[in-house]
């Protein structure tokens, strides 16, 4: 999604991965700290990560196990 909504903001290349990190918040933010901070990716990598991260089969099962976990009792 994200590469492709910069074209429709006319934003330049260079300005993608500020624009980035500014929509991060909480746990993204705090994934981007420990994992990514002081390392020199380009933004489509940085993109590719935190979708690997967030949306890889290991982050659902992740979810899934501790949404089967809660208790509505």
């Amino acid at each position: 999604m994200y590469r492709g909504e910069y074209n429709k903001a006319n934003l330049p290349y260079e300005a993608l991965q500020f624009a980035f990190l500014s929509m991060l918040k909480e746990i993204t933010l705090e994934y981007y700290h420990t994992k990514f901070h002081g390392f020199s990716l380009k933004i489509m990598e940085l993109v590719q990560k935190f979708q690997d991260h967030f949306k890889g089969q290991e982050n659902r099962q992740t979810m899934l196990q501790e949404w089967n976990s809660i208790n509505l009792r």
